[in-house]
């Protein structure tokens, strides 16, 4: 029997203990002696001797049976009216549970088209936004706009959040120049101002500040993702829209991670997507480069960068004598010249500095085959103050001179067996020169510029004589 909605042995245990104990009290009643009959039936006023006579065997079952008619007609009205009752609260019961658990099965509520037959379906809370008037030019398509509008309230309510050294603005500022340039971006996706304006939107939960201090505890990129796909705009986008959108934030400062294959998208669109990073990435960085400029305009440069390198000097590890084993060597002295090992000394020199700064200055961040901004500016720096050495002599007698731009000024030596690539060539000026090390034990070399074979044609003794139309004919730097 099914009752409450699961497999019950109530009622029928009630009906057996029913029918055992009745049946046996029953079975008792008729199994008493006469005289024992009579005194039970005198005790319950049941029965009178001397007006119904004695009980004797031959009577017994008659009194017996009569007893129980009369007791059954007496209460049976009451037994079936209670038993009537008592199922009718039963199932009652049972049918107003039965009603509650359909009722409770039905899905109630429900997100993004998901429904759940048991308690209430969970939804993401919409993150805090700002009623925001955004303006855009008319090239946007209609579908794209209630999603910048939203991303750009919800960075108005954090417009405030950290958005990394060296930018010297706000998040929402930063984003807004982002989009700006996705809007000037010539062939640009039509999805990249998306994009541009859902790229960073996770450095409000990625970052937390510690006393002074901005601390990451998530990846932004990640988080960025996460607080799209939270928008109820987001998900108006039809597909594949959508699904490059979230790449394309999700990748950004991780391309070679982009899918080949993803569900719902063709081999298109994984080609679109893939140029929708690297267009992402080009306003990224105009955008923040921009910026770091104006928070160098107001800093005297040249000042920042020869201080951080006066002060990193002394703790440049020079290949001296007795030097600790497993400390790679940064510098070398020959003479009065110091050789310096450029991506070492940089990162020496910005850890004296501002993080802010630093970051403004690049922070160790170098473009293959370029160098990094802040030896781009030290190197003017030092060879305006006369320290930077720009032009070096080859060795023997018949042997070039290589003379380099000050910005570019990095060679190529060997000192004892080993080359290094990328050191420049300080001489500073005696009341400085407190600060060299001992000599290096091993000879340094100069084996050329870092970039190519760039040289000087041979200078010619002083006794020699040069026809002026020759000499305007010979080139600065000529390869050999």
């Amino acid at each position: 029997m099914s009752l409450m909605g699961y497999r019950s042995t109530l009622v029928r245990s009630v009906v057996v203990l029913t029918l055992f104990y009745g049946g046996g009290s029953v079975l008792a009643f008729y199994l008493m002696g006469p005289g024992q009959l009579q005194h039970w039936l005198e005790a319950r006023d049941l029965w009178d001797a001397a007006r119904d006579g004695a009980v004797h065997p031959l009577n017994a079952f008659e009194v017996a049976t009569t007893v129980v008619a009369d007791r059954v007609h007496a209460i049976g009205p009451w037994l079936l009216g209670g038993t009537a009752l008592a199922l009718g609260l039963v199932w009652s019961v049972a049918g107003l549970v039965l009603l509650a658990r359909r009722l409770r099965a039905r899905a109630q509520g429900g997100f993004r088209g998901l429904k759940v037959s048991l308690s209430t379906m969970p939804a993401l809370a919409r993150p805090e936004t700002r009623e925001v008037v955004v303006r855009l030019p008319d090239r946007v398509p209609a579908a794209h706009r209630p999603l910048l509008t939203a991303l750009m309230g919800y960075l108005k309510a954090h417009e405030n959040a950290w958005c990394g050294d060296g930018h010297g603005v706000g998040l929402l500022q930063h984003t807004l120049n982002v989009v700006g340039q996705a809007l000037e971006l010539e062939d640009a996706d039509p999805l990249l101002p998306l994009a541009a304006a859902a790229h960073d939107v996770g450095k409000t939960t990625a970052y937390r500040k510690r006393g002074d201090q901005w601390v990451r505890v998530r990846l932004h990129d990640k988080e960025s993702a996460r607080i799209l796909a939270s928008l109820p705009e987001w998900w108006s986008l039809p597909m594949p829209d959508r699904s490059l959108v979230m790449m394309a934030v999700k990748h950004e400062h991780a391309p070679d991670g982009l899918p080949r294959n993803a569900p719902g998208l063709a081999p298109e669109d994984i080609k679109r997507l893939e140029m929708l990073v690297e267009q992402l990435r080009r306003v990224d960085g105009l955008a923040t480069g921009a910026e770091k400029q104006a928070r160098l305009a107001d800093v005297d440069v040249e000042a920042l960068v020869l201080g951080a390198f006066l002060r990193v000097i002394p703790q440049v590890p020079f290949q001296v004598r007795g030097m600790a084993k497993g400390i790679p060597a940064a510098g070398w002295r020959s003479g009065d010249r110091l050789y310096l090992l450029e991506h070492r000394v940089r990162d020496l020199a910005m850890a004296q500095m501002d993080a802010d700064m630093a970051a403004a200055l690049g922070g160790d961040y170098r473009a293959a085959g370029q160098t990094a901004d802040f030896t781009r500016h030290l190197l003017p720096a030092l060879a305006g103050c006369g320290w930077l050495v720009t032009e070096v002599q080859g060795e023997g007698e018949s042997a070039a001179t290589w003379r380099l731009p000050a910005e570019s000024a990095l060679w190529r030596i060997k000192a004892g067996k080993l080359t290094f690539n990328g050191v420049y060539i300080v001489k500073l000026p005696e009341d400085q020169r407190h600060m060299y090390p001992a000599e290096s034990p091993y000879p340094v070399t100069v084996l050329g510029p870092l970039h190519g074979d760039q040289r000087e044609t041979p200078r010619p003794k002083p006794t020699q004589a040069i026809p002026k139309t020759e000499a305007a004919d010979v080139p600065l730097f000529r390869r050999e």
